[in-house]
């Protein structure tokens, strides 16, 4: 099956056949805009396979998840643990995508701004098939079915924003790297964090921003700890090792972070600005937690956030980017 989703509002596929409907970074012809359930992108890989409509409209698989949670075949497997941890998967790739999708038009090389994102949740998705066609039940807030192929002149006198090839294929790039490194979760809760910051509700960003940042930093003194030329064995006849699964829990995960990023930084793990942005995050969230702080500064989140994007590359050698602009106006 695929799961079908919508990122932002408005976007239009141009595929290398439409040639004159954009000129100048604007549309010029948006009355040729038809077909738009038609397929304009498509990749597949041993990892994924993903589809892109005229009308935005994306619909993924990913090959591993299906091997894992294959299609119910019975109506209890429907709803269920197993159904619910598959929904739960598709949704933070999903989320993820749309942080490869912001980095990849904040490359300047690209002529219409996609940095758009929302916390897409079970409710924002669709199942299709094959062809594209949506399959089973779903609710009537439903997003996807709600927009779903919208009537082409209505679109095409709406549409403000296109997806060229180049950009495609460079978020394409981007989302695999992701996937292959292992910081979907990650990615996915960061987008969240920046949904919540861009709505102006920055506890509900720091405090998942943090959450993900404590994680990436004992990660990080974890791996250091876990390295060859650190864990090597102390004892040929018993093969034990200089850190034992004890020692590493209680080093890792039990170490209050405070000492975590002090330990980073004499490491030299992380920088000394890096260890500064942590001590200020880690500042402000225990302030909220405690009371102290009732609302968080919007500048604080912001920094907090950009904290996370940065251990996120650090830790998995990645460049992601985001946009923290707030565009909201009050009528």
């Amino acid at each position: 099956m695929y799961i079908g989703f919508y990122t932002q509002e408005e976007i239009v596929a141009i595929g290398e056949d439409d040639a004159g409907i954009v000129e100048n970074n604007a549309f010029v012809h948006k009355q040729q805009l038809k077909d738009l359930s038609k397929v304009i992108f498509h990749h597949n890989s041993e990892q994924f396979e993903i589809k892109l409509t005229r009308d935005g409209l994306f619909a993924l698989q990913l090959k591993e998840v299906e091997r894992e949670f294959p299609q119910s075949k019975e109506v209890k497997d429907f709803d269920g643990d197993k159904s619910r941890e598959k929904w739960r998967l598709y949704v933070d790739h999903i989320n993820a995508f749309q942080v490869a999708l912001m980095t990849s038009s904040l490359n300047v090389v690209f002529k219409s701004n996609l940095a758009g994102i929302h916390d897409i949740t079970r409710d924002d998705v669709l199942t299709l098939n094959a062809k594209m066609h949506a399959e089973g039940l779903w609710s009537s807030g439903n997003t996807v079915a709600t927009r779903i192929y919208r009537d082409a002149p209505l679109h095409a006198l709406t549409a403000s924003k296109f997806l060229c090839i180049e950009h495609f294929n460079l978020c394409i790039d981007i989302f695999s790297e992701v996937l292959l490194n292992g910081s979907i979760t990650h990615v996915a809760n960061m987008g969240r964090s920046l949904v919540h910051y861009k709505t102006g509700n920055n506890n509900l960003a720091l405090a998942i921003a943090w959450f993900e940042i404590e994680s990436l930093l004992k990660r990080r003194l974890r791996g250091y700890i876990q390295s060859p030329e650190n864990n090597y064995i102390v004892n040929k006849d018993t093969g034990a090792k200089r850190f034992n699964k004890s020692r590493c829990d209680y080093l890792a995960d039990s170490t209050e972070v405070a000492l975590v990023a002090e330990l980073l930084e004499l490491l030299g793990l992380i920088d000394f600005e890096t260890y500064k942005e942590v001590s200020v995050c880690r500042k402000h969230r225990n302030g909220m937690v405690h009371g102290s702080i009732s609302v968080v500064k919007t500048e604080v989140a912001r920094r907090c956030i950009k904290l996370l994007v940065n251990l996120i590359n650090l830790e998995f050698n990645s460049s992601l980017k985001i946009c923290t602009n707030q565009s909201m106006t009050l009528i």
